[in-house]
């Protein structure tokens, strides 16, 4: 563990050293959190995360025509019963 790492038997740290160590670290965190980040300070009106989306208007338009075109395609693939008596046929051969 820790204790034998140090390589000194005398050096462990009572309960009460181990607390009050712990509250320091506490309250240095605490202290981090409250002050601003520098990259925050720089300019307060901007938003955290860059709007998601599309780089034009135009560029979303057309993704829309893209999707309308797929969403329109017939199903090759067959009804799902075609597949499972494929399938059910594959499994009887073997």
């Amino acid at each position: 563990g820790a204790a034998t790492a140090r390589g000194r038997k005398g050096a462990s740290i009572t309960p009460e050293q181990a607390l009050a160590n712990t509250r320091e670290l506490l309250e240095a965190k605490q202290r981090q959190a409250r002050t601003t980040q520098p990259w925050q300070a720089l300019d307060d009106h901007a938003p955290v995360h860059a709007p998601e989306g599309y780089q034009s208007a135009s560029a979303a338009q057309h993704a829309e025509e893209l999707h309308a075109a797929e969403a329109r395609l017939q199903g090759i693939q067959g009804s799902i019963s075609t597949q499972d008596r494929h399938n059910q046929g594959k499994r009887d051969n073997r």
